[in-house]
Formats: structure tokens, sequence, C-alpha cells
């Protein structure tokens, strides 16, 4: 999960909302849901956000779960790291 102050930014399986498999859940801080989505769109994400999660796809060669099990393990619920872990023994 990814908080900046608006936004809460989470994993999730989107079976439910379209044939996407898994993807990324975006909530106002409130738990409405902002848009569910497989390919982030800057229009509807905050644009620090969304390229910092790029990041992480890049570094992680695309692979969704391993980027969030990433994400997820390095966030702490208000930070936002300005780079991804590197380290090769994380991934």
């Amino acid at each position: 999960m990814i908080r900046d102050g608006r936004y809460i930014v989470t994993e999730s399986d989107l079976t439910a909302h379209h044939d996407a498999g898994r993807g990324w859940l975006v909530l106002d801080v409130d738990g409405t849901v902002r848009t569910v989505t497989d390919q982030p769109d800057p229009t509807e994400w905050p644009l620090h956000l969304l390229a910092w999660t790029q990041q992480w796809f890049d570094h992680w060669d695309g692979d969704l779960a391993a980027a969030a099990h990433a994400i997820t393990t390095a966030l702490a619920d208000t930070a936002l790291p300005e780079q991804p872990i590197t380290d090769t023994e994380e991934r």
C-alpha cells in the first residue's frame, strides 16, 4: 500500500472490475475507489506517484506481483522513497 496524503494505492485482484487480472487499485484517502488499472494513466494518478511506481515496474521487469510485494514490504504507510530498492538480494 502506498499513501501520498491524497491517495492510497494498493495492489489488487482486478478481475471483479475487468479482465486485467492483478493490477493497481487507487483509492481516495476516505476509501472511495478512484480508479482500477493495469496501465496507470497520468491524468488519473499524481504524477510523482506514477513516476515512482513506474520505477518499480521497470526494476522488476514489469512483474506486477514482484513490484507490488517489494513496494508493500518496503514502504511505511506515509513514506514515498525516492528510489526503488536496487539490492539484488531483495529480489
